[in-house]
């Protein structure tokens, strides 16, 4: 207790830097648990903090657009009429890296999975946004889709809500896939850092014949397996991709998040024909 009394006043600094020229807050409510932070008292505590990037759309037109969210969870001073419990989530997205004086719109996916109500903001004169919304402690929001679209509609970002775990803030995932034979054989590992907001994923493939083109290929639903990205074959035989959130590119297919790829089944074919199949983990 002595820690965390400690650390609010820093959470609490780092948290309410800048407006980035949020445009007219939100207001209207949000189908699914989220509301406007109208009526918040200025003194409700920071309980814990957790990120996750914000990911640049393969469609997007600006290459320097990029982003991330914060979660916090907050103890609220005052429980108004509607919050009997007091406690609540923030979650506040920031946007780099866009036109300046440019309209933005966020939608943040309901419990059941339906797009929410776009809460509008506006870029600074420097091309930076801040937008805050508010989440009810329960249904949990962890992994919700979140885009971030222009004016037009058209999506710019996109992510997904941290996992608002108050265990572990640090997880790696590892898994080992063979191919018929044990010729070609491929290492995945997942790495979270939910404090930090920070996502990798490694996918180390071993046993390729040499010289041939090779492809990564992905499970889309009703669609089977679709083409993800092609893979540079080195003179031995081995293709890795690496993925990391702080290089701001789009993930395979444009999943918002690694998690988003856990349980997705996928294969290494070359010339068409599939040579390893596995699952990410």
């Amino acid at each position: 207790m002595r820690r965390m009394t400690t650390l609010l006043p820093i959470l609490l600094g780092a948290l309410s830097q800048g407006n980035g020229g949020c445009g007219g807050g939100y207001s209207g409510g949000y189908s699914g648990g989220t509301s406007s932070s109208g009526g918040r008292s200025h003194r409700d505590r920071v309980e814990a903090v957790w990120k996750a990037p914000l990911y640049r759309d393969p469609a997007c037109p600006f290459e320097d657009a990029r982003g991330d969210l914060v979660l916090a969870r907050m103890d609220g001073v005052y429980a108004g009429p509607q919050r009997p419990e007091g406690d609540y989530f923030r979650l506040r997205f920031r946007v780099r890296g866009v036109p300046p004086v440019f309209g933005l719109s966020a939608e943040v996916d309901s419990p059941e999975g339906a797009a929410g109500t776009p809460v509008p903001f506006t870029t600074d004169d420097r091309g930076r946004a801040t937008a805050t919304v508010v989440i009810d402690l329960l249904p949990d929001p962890s992994f919700r889709r979140i885009v971030v679209r222009d004016g037009s509609g058209n999506p710019l970002l996109r992510g997904a809500v941290p996992y608002a775990s108050e265990r572990a803030s640090a997880s790696t995932e590892t898994g080992v896939v063979e191919g018929g034979g044990g010729e070609v054989r491929a290492r995945i590992v997942r790495r979270v850092s939910s404090r930090s907001g920070r996502e990798s994923l490694s996918l180390k493939i071993r046993g390729l014949p040499r010289g041939e083109p090779a492809d990564l290929w992905l499970e889309e639903g009703a669609a089977g397996f679709v083409v993800a990205m092609a893979l540079a074959v080195g003179g031995d035989g081995d293709a890795e991709l690496r993925w990391d959130s702080r290089d701001a590119a789009p993930l395979p297919l444009g999943r918002p998040s690694v998690y988003f790829l856990s349980g997705d089944e996928f294969e290494i074919r070359v010339d068409g024909v599939p040579v390893l199949e596995g699952m990410f983990p």
